[in-house]
């Protein structure tokens, strides 16, 4: 099938012209589809714009930070009520690594909910681009949030429960909770690709926080028993470890493959579900596919 480049040229929300929008091909049967990497980077600097207007600085400090810190604090502590006062590390460790679920598993799937609510989900699904690959770029703002409130926790919840000596591990942990965050993302693009045919964001999201919550190993408590196997997929579990054993002082290369493979898994099906809807909305003509 032969294609035709065309020139465009296109004005963005302020006023700017960007010729960047001309990098575009025609099939011949009339599907335009973008080439380079112009729409992505569009597409997560317009996120971020989304974001702060939904949730300006005000806000975050005010509100995104403070529940951070208490919700944090609320999980150590109920480790140490359920493992005694030994736990209490253990358990803050957990719940620091936890707060990147909600904004990569529980707050991510909005994004379809935003494209229904505002009847652009039908433009995004005939504009040519994967929308699996839009949906990744827009993750840029939660993985902001999610780094943000991990740094504000980290800082103040040690503190507070007498653990100050625990605050530079956290810290230093860093390059262990950015893969915290990878495999958090994946899980959020999968229920993400998953509700772009069908309005079940709210469920599948809290869903799988809780799942995570259970049987990812934040709090200590008993093992998984029968749902092991559920919890050995979970990308997030081997993502923990590997956190807690670099604020340990160490650094569990298993964990780490285990933690790549299975995000590349759940990310791969995330883009495989999305194309999937994309191409049956496409056919039925309509993306109210319940």
């Amino acid at each position: 099938m032969t294609t035709t480049d065309v020139t465009a040229r296109a004005h963005l929300s302020d006023g700017t012209r960007d010729d960047r929008l001309a990098h575009s091909s025609w099939h011949a049967d009339g599907r335009r589809t973008a080439r380079g990497t112009w729409p992505y980077r569009l597409a997560a600097r317009l996120s971020a714009v989304n974001y702060l207007t939904v949730a300006p600085p005000r806000t975050l400090i005010l509100s995104v930070l403070p529940r951070a810190v208490l919700q944090t604090a609320f999980y150590a502590l109920l480790g140490q009520l359920s493992g005694g006062a030994s736990t209490v590390a253990y358990a803050l460790t957990g719940a620091v690594a936890y707060l990147a679920i909600t904004p990569l598993v529980v707050r991510l799937p909005d994004i379809a909910t935003e494209e229904r609510y505002f009847g652009t989900m039908g433009r995004l699904l005939t504009a040519g681009i994967p929308v699996p690959a839009i949906l990744a770029a827009r993750c840029v703002p939660y993985l902001a949030e999610a780094l943000g409130t991990w740094l504000a926790a980290a800082l103040i919840v040690p503190v507070a429960l007498h653990q100050a000596s625990l605050t530079p591990h956290l810290l230093l942990a860093l390059p262990a909770y950015l893969l915290v965050m990878l495999a958090a993302m994946s899980m959020g693009l999968l229920v993400t690709s998953t509700c772009l045919g069908r309005r079940s964001e709210v469920v599948l999201s809290n869903t799988l926080a809780y799942t995570v919550l259970a049987l990812g190993g934040i709090l200590p408590g008993p093992q998984p028993g029968v749902l092991a196997p559920l919890a050995e997929a979970l990308p997030f579990r081997p993502a923990l470890d590997l956190y807690r054993a670099q604020v340990n002082g160490t650094w569990d290369t298993e964990m780490l493959l285990r933690t790549l493979l299975l995000s590349a898994a759940w990310t791969a099906a995330a883009y495989a579900i999305g194309r999937a809807l994309t191409y049956r909305s496409l056919r039925h003509g309509h993306h109210d596919l319940t």
